[in-house]
């Protein structure tokens, strides 16, 4: 399954989206299936949405 990202507000690099995809991994144990960053200035509101999780 491959994360979708959705930036609003300004541009990230593809290597700092790959970050928070591999942050996300490890935090939270399973990908996402949707990322919406949001850039507001210096800082990036990640909003994440996952399938949901198995029985």
């Amino acid at each position: 399954m491959a994360c979708e990202f959705d930036v609003t507000g300004g541009v990230i690099p593809q290597d700092e989206l790959d970050a928070y995809l591999s942050r996300a991994r490890e935090t939270f144990g399973r990908e996402p299936r949707r990322m919406a960053l949001r850039v507001d200035g210096d800082f990036v509101d990640i909003d994440y949405t996952f399938d949901p999780a198995p029985l």
